[in-house]
């Protein structure tokens, strides 16, 4: 559910001038989430976002896994539809969401996969817990706590949506600032729990945290290999060379990316690698000055309250 569809429930009859429309308006994700909890009736809660497209069967897929009483929720699987001269930038994104997926239907067949995403899930009724803390990503933290109950989190790629592709690299950059604030700050809300849950806290912490801490690697690598370069050992200079030629290709993937005739992955997987982790760096650095990002906008930046 989105927050318009807060604002369907909680704002009848009010205008867009009104003080309380804009109190629904600010109140966030989470509350709309929390809003349609209280007045559905079914077992079992799927979410999704209104931009998507769920594919035929998908609520099936669901529900079948809810037949073993271990299974406490399920993620189901995103595509994104190529369209538009972002074209590129969708693509090299689908080859780390692919990966992504990857891991976690091998987590799920081992015991739960980390956790789901946002555009489709299902989780329990009694076992819907989003938390207390409107910046958080509701996703990470209803399914997070899901595990945390005791309760399988499990990965079926047969329960699909699609969505439209990045529009451009600049809103691209300020989503995954976004989604990666918020993902943090769910994480942070699981205290204890992130440490003590077993086999679940090292998927979190190598499928999650060591992901988000691969921008300090690499800035720790480059101030590294900097240092070692004019060292007697030709291999330092060597790696220098490799690693600054990376970064170049990733400067030339960012200048043809919008061109749908373009279709080097050697140009464009290095430029959406470099975009996705200079997006993960700006956001520890905006959790760490304490910004909130309860509610946004599709195509704009996002709003800190």
């Amino acid at each position: 559910m989105t927050r318009e569809a807060f604002e369907v429930k909680n704002c009848t009859g009010t205008s867009p001038q009104t003080p309380s429309h804009k109190t629904c308006v600010s109140a966030g994700k989470l509350r709309a989430l929390s809003a349609a909890a209280e007045v559905a009736s079914g077992e079992i809660f799927v979410f999704s976002d209104a931009d998507t497209l769920l594919a035929p069967g998908s609520l099936r897929y669901l529900a079948e896994n809810f037949a073993d009483p271990e299974v406490g929720g399920v993620a189901g699987r995103k595509t994104v539809r190529e369209a538009g001269s972002e074209e590129q930038l969708g693509r090299s994104e689908g080859l780390y969401r692919r990966f992504d997926e990857w891991m976690k239907e091998q987590e799920s067949r081992i015991g739960c996969a980390v956790a789901a995403d946002g555009t489709l899930h299902a989780v329990r009724r009694e076992l819907f817990d989003p938390g207390h803390d409107a910046a958080a990503a509701d996703d990470m933290a209803i399914s997070t706590r899901v595990v945390g109950q005791g309760y399988r989190l499990v990965y079926d790629p047969r329960a699909t949506v699609s969505v439209e592709p990045p529009s451009n690299s600049g809103s691209e950059l300020q989503r995954k600032i976004r989604i990666a604030n918020q993902v943090t700050r769910a994480l942070l809300g699981l205290g204890p729990a992130f440490w003590t849950s077993g086999f679940y806290s090292l998927e979190l912490i190598s499928h999650k945290l060591m992901r988000y801490l691969v921008p300090l690697f690499l800035l720790l690598l480059m101030a590294s290999n900097l240092l070692l370069a004019g060292s007697q050992q030709g291999i330092w200079a060597g790696l220098l060379v490799l690693q600054s030629a990376f970064y170049c290709l990733a400067f030339l993937g960012a200048k043809v990316h919008r061109h749908a005739n373009v279709r080097s992955k050697l140009l464009t997987i290095p430029f959406y690698f470099c975009l996705m982790n200079f997006a993960v760096l700006l956001a520890l650095v905006s959790v760490l000055k304490g910004e909130r990002i309860t509610h946004w906008l599709p195509g704009a930046g996002p709003e800190a309250l």
